[in-house]
């Protein structure tokens, strides 16, 4: 960890009414139809954690709990001048021990083809790239396809899986 994710003095979770006070990070990380679905699943997920370094949000993460044992992340942002400072994995790493919490034993997040900050992030917490018809064969066709319209995974992404009943 370095030395600002060192210094984060808090995470927590934040309401509706806080939620549009740090749409601003989604605008310093997303483009396009994501910057558009970003926003509006900031004010409908389930979950969203901010970090705060120095008294200043510095990132966020959006988690869905999908199933009963399922979680999903949406979108993890960090503001710019806090980028690569161990902000995203801190936030990632804090989700997982809430959801293992809650019960949930397993954790999916998409990710671009081309995002590769994103790739190893998620490889680092030991997430793994799941075929969609793994994923087919893992729920059967009918809910796979279920659980695939409400992650919102779209051609030119990448499902991603961790199992959370393991280290």
């Amino acid at each position: 960890m370095t030395e600002q994710a060192n210094s984060l003095t808090e995470i927590r979770t934040i309401d509706g009414r806080e939620r549009r006070s740090i749409a601003w990070i989604l605008d310093e990380g997303f483009t396009g139809i994501y910057r558009i679905h970003a926003r509006y699943k900031l004010k409908r997920v389930d979950v969203v954690r901010v970090a705060r370094v120095a008294g200043e949000d510095a990132g966020l993460i959006m988690i869905q709990r999908l199933e009963p044992d399922i979680g999903y992340v949406y979108y993890i942002a960090v503001a710019r001048e806090h980028r690569h400072h161990g902000i995203g994995g801190t936030l990632l790493d804090n989700a997982i021990e809430m959801m293992k919490e809650k019960g949930m034993r397993e954790v999916y997040a998409v990710r671009d083809e081309g995002n590769i900050g994103s790739q190893k992030l998620f490889e680092s917490r030991q997430f793994e790239t799941l075929e969609m018809n793994e994923f087919s064969e893992r729920f059967g066709r009918r809910k796979a396809m279920s659980l695939k319209r409400r992650m919102t995974l779209v051609s030119g992404e990448v499902l991603l899986s961790r199992s959370l009943l393991t280290a």
